[in-house]
């Protein structure tokens, strides 16, 4: 399971403990947002394939790893942390 997986998981219970008021509206809010995001995802699919997105996708998430990598690397070699 991925971070963002458990993150929409437990939104609900996030969300809660920080804004009991919203409640009601969140799981309208949740599915509101799978909604949108299917739908861009037709659009991007119909205009640029299925390879284009795979590769941007791909780019995408090396880049990230990248970044976290050397986030962690560049900590361990700071000697000023606590």
């Amino acid at each position: 399971m991925t971070a963002i997986q458990v993150i929409y998981i437990y939104v609900g219970e996030i969300i809660h403990e920080a804004y009991p008021s919203m409640a009601k509206f969140l799981p309208v809010l949740i599915h509101g947002e799978g909604i949108i995001a299917i739908f861009l995802t037709i659009t991007f699919i119909e205009y640029i394939g299925h390879k284009t997105i795979l590769q941007i996708g791909t780019l995408g998430c090396s880049i990230c790893l990248f970044l976290i990598s050397f986030s962690f690397f560049s900590r361990q070699n700071d000697t000023n942390h606590t």
